[in-house]
């Protein structure tokens, strides 16, 4: 849950469409109220093209807000993808990939640094060698 800059209250998620499952897709729910514990709505599927999950939102000291979530790209895998948002709700053009995914036995948590300038250029972001947490022991 998320406060954006208009001041309102979001939840960014993923789910599948169906209740059966399927492709996961990115949503957002605004809430109904200033007090968050009133409720949400439904505002959108940011982009309903997209298999992605995890998704988080970051607020710029600009005021710019983006996206980051895990994408699975047909040919590559899962990624780490990040994107400017035109409003709270909808996608900007601007995006970067930023990183592998979490599809193997050698699941692990890593950490990307931000070297500074523009969020959406793939070149500004590190990954660090080692990671913060990984599986073992059969974990």
């Amino acid at each position: 849950m998320h406060r954006a800059p208009n001041g309102k209250w979001y939840i960014y998620t993923s789910c599948a469409r169906r209740p059966e499952g399927g492709v996961k897709r990115l949503l957002v729910l605004e809430a109904k109220a200033d007090d968050p514990f009133d409720g949400f709505r439904l505002k959108s599927f940011p982009d309903e093209t997209i298999f992605a999950i995890d998704p988080t939102v970051f607020t710029a000291k600009d005021g710019r807000q983006y996206m980051c979530y895990s994408q699975v790209k047909p040919e590559k895998g899962q990624v780490l993808q990040i994107r400017e948002m035109a409003s709270p709700w909808s996608f900007g053009a601007r995006q970067a990939e930023l990183a592998n995914g979490c599809w193997s036995q050698g699941y692990c948590l890593g950490v990307l640094d931000h070297l500074g300038g523009d969020l959406c250029e793939a070149k500004n972001w590190k990954k660090r060698t080692a990671p913060v947490f990984a599986s073992g022991n059969g974990v």
